[in-house]
């Protein structure tokens, strides 16, 4: 769930939805809408994830104090999730690439000695 919503402010019936449905689909699981509210709510309740209103209009993100009902699919999109540092810091997509980057520096490094 995290990897869904740590590098872009990302809507449940826009993105997060499809990505949780297919990354469980590989693993024979069925996840409904219902349950990643649940995930996103826990996420927040953790400080992990944090949930905004963005426009087109100033102010162009605000944030929300804690999770919003989302009962419904949105028809017009404005409600989004984003990690927290904490969240980055946990989420396994981000540690792949820091260790993929720090594997780059320290092979530039040995090439340079």
């Amino acid at each position: 769930m995290l990897d869904a919503i740590c590098d872009d402010y990302e809507n449940v019936d826009q993105v997060i939805l499809r990505h949780v449905s297919e990354l469980s689909a590989n693993c024979g699981l069925k996840i409904d809408r219902a349950e990643v509210v649940s995930a996103l709510a826990w996420l927040i309740e953790d400080g992990l994830a944090k949930a905004y209103l963005l426009s087109c209009r100033e102010p162009h993100v605000t944030e929300l104090p804690g999770m919003p009902p989302l009962d419904v699919p949105e028809e017009y999109f404005k409600t989004y999730f984003y990690c927290t540092k904490r969240g980055m810091d946990r989420s396994p997509a981000i540690g792949r690439q820091r260790m993929a980057l720090r594997r780059r520096r320290q092979t530039a490094t040995q090439l340079e000695s």
